[in-house]
């Protein structure tokens, strides 16, 4: 993988038996991020012993094992430039599993670099100690390649809301989410450093489509049980443009079956 590719299930969108490892490669010094697209392999469930997706690192044994993620995020990202990437399909007859739809990308390896899956976000390791501000995507001009565009971090205020666009030919994917109290008073609304915060992915079911644009509000207040139950100032969301398809005269963003 020299620098992206999408990548299907081998009859997608139906399941077909099979049990097959990959050993997927980028260049030396680089690193995979791979995305889940589509992650639909056992009806709903997340008891992965029939269907299931690994991505194994030398020396492991079993890896990083998926079979439900139908929203679009980010799965894991490798620790060196290859690793074993299994499909495993025992049972066809899973209710309304279509199978594996995965866009993955080639970057340069970072100076200081976590592998695996993502983690949560946690006051205790977080630096920033300003707010975010909301970008705005604009149009792509003269673009002859499309790449995953830097993730964007925004608060969302109280009775506020998120409105996020990608450039034509981009899904967005929200890779991040939590609430938080302010400590300071005198922060007006936005994550600093000392902040109360408790995750807020797994909570929000807007903006899972296959959409290139994103409207969010919070607009019913929370209270946050690690927080003693106090109200929620903030909502702050971790989102990012990656390509699912050609536009135009920018060259074409492959797709294989695996």
């Amino acid at each position: 993988i020299n620098r992206r590719g999408r990548f299907q299930s081998f009859n997608y969108p139906n399941l077909k038996r099979m049990n097959c490892t990959y050993r997927l490669k980028t260049n030396p010094g680089n690193i995979m991020n791979i995305y889940g697209l589509d992650v639909s392999l056992n009806g709903f469930t997340h008891d992965c012993k029939q269907n299931n997706i690994a991505f194994i690192e030398d020396g492991e044994s079993e890896g990083s094992v998926f079979c439900e993620q139908r929203s679009y995020s980010l799965l894991y990202s490798s620790c060196s430039n290859e690793l074993d990437f299994r499909y495993i399909v025992d049972n066809e007859a899973a209710f309304l599993s279509f199978g594996v739809e995965l866009y993955i990308e080639s970057s340069e390896r970072p100076s200081e670099w976590t592998c695996g899956k993502p983690g949560v976000t946690s006051p205790q390791t977080t630096i920033r100690t300003t707010p975010f501000t909301t970008p705005t995507a604009g149009v792509l001009v003269n673009e002859s390649v499309m790449f995953a565009l830097e993730e964007v971090e925004s608060d969302i205020c109280f009775d506020s809301s998120f409105n996020y666009s990608c450039p034509s030919g981009y899904t967005l994917m929200i890779i991040d989410a939590f609430h938080g109290v302010k400590k300071q008073a005198s922060n007006q609304c936005g994550f600093v450093q000392g902040d109360c915060t408790q995750e807020a992915l797994s909570t929000i079911t807007q903006c899972r489509n296959d959409a290139s644009n994103c409207y969010l509000a919070y607009s019913t207040r929370r209270r946050l049980a690690y927080c003693s139950d106090n109200y929620a100032d903030y909502l702050h969301i971790t989102s990012q443009c990656v390509p699912s398809r050609s536009i135009g005269n920018i060259s074409h963003v492959p797709t294989y079956d695996i």
